[in-house]
């Protein structure tokens, strides 16, 4: 089983990623070069540790140019064709949190969703949850405007559910 990385969002990790200082797995991407560090995973917008920029910044140059930071574009992959996001979802996600009145630090503040069969929906409850908590941390979202993105995360979780039945019956 592959985990998803922070960085991309693609299921590139052979480890899951952890949120403690101790137990860290520190596997590194081969798609965006990010290397799995606790530390940043807990604090995205903590610049140093094991990837000198911040989890913010790295998902910004990913999005930019395919890598966490430019100067590991010589290391990077690009994905096989097993390996994608979830586009709409993705696209909906950035859009929003780059409209929302966030603080600047937070403006383009992007998490990818990647795809592993069954394990689609323990990774998007995993996601709302931390993400629920980081806003809170940092006073980004209320929690009305929290309740929301969750209704918003439930509804996408049922219609991938439901097209995956429908596919699955569609192909016997």
């Amino acid at each position: 089983m592959k985990y998803k990385c922070p960085c991309c969002g693609y299921y590139t990790f052979e480890n899951k990623p952890v949120k403690t200082h101790h137990d860290g797995s520190f596997d590194i991407c081969s798609i965006c070069f990010w290397e799995d560090d606790p530390l940043q995973l807990e604090k995205p917008i903590y610049e140093g540790g094991a990837n000198r920029v911040s989890l913010v910044q790295a998902q910004k140059s990913f999005n930019n140019f395919g890598a966490c930071r430019q100067d590991m574009i010589p290391h990077v992959r690009k994905p096989t064709e097993n390996e994608y996001l979830i586009k709409y979802f993705y696209e909906e996600l950035i859009m929003s949190l780059v409209t929302m009145s966030l603080p600047a630090k937070e403006q383009k503040y992007m998490i990818g969703i990647g795809y592993a069969g069954d394990e689609i929906l323990e990774d998007f409850s995993n996601f709302y949850n931390d993400r629920k908590q980081f806003y809170l941390d940092n006073n980004v979202f209320d929690d009305r405007q929290i309740r929301i993105w969750m209704s918003l995360i439930d509804f996408l979780i049922s219609m991938t559910v439901m097209l995956r039945i429908f596919i699955g019956i569609l192909n016997n």
